[in-house]
């Protein structure tokens, strides 16, 4: 049921939440309280949203998808945050790096495969009545 459910419209969700996060790390290098949290999510964000589009697969860990789109640099950065070092930030560097994402997602939403609206309605709609019916049923006991 995946294919017709997901439409290009997920650019929306994605571009907003990654902008959003972005503009959230840029208010703290201005505070000098950068989190490299923050950094990270632009980041999967950003790289979920363009693999989602480009390929209708919704894939969100950072791990496979940075060396998949040529960021193995992000690589270390996870491993940093994972052991909580404290690490260098190019900051103008990522900034450079998370407009052209946005630019790149923009041009996947253009260009996507997925269908504009979905396609399975009636099969989705079923979906949920099915799901609601069975929750029903268990709460009922």
């Amino acid at each position: 049921m995946r294919e017709g459910a997901i439409t290009r419209q997920a650019y929306h969700h994605y571009a907003g939440f990654a902008r959003g996060q972005w503009q959230r790390w840029r208010k703290e290098l201005e505070t000098g309280s950068a989190a490299l949290k923050t950094l990270l999510y632009a980041y999967r964000v950003s790289l979920t949203g363009l693999h989602l589009l480009r390929t209708g697969e919704v894939e969100a860990n950072l791990t496979v998808l940075a060396p998949l789109y040529g960021y193995h640099e992000l690589l270390d950065l996870i491993a940093a945050k994972a052991a909580d070092v404290a690490v260098p930030i190019a900051a103008d560097r990522h900034e450079a790096e998370l407009a052209r994402l946005q630019d790149l997602l923009a041009a996947a939403y253009e260009s996507s495969p997925l269908p504009a609206a979905p396609t399975y309605r009636e099969a989705l709609e079923d979906f949920v009545i099915r799901v609601r019916l069975t929750v029903f049923r268990h709460e009922l006991g």
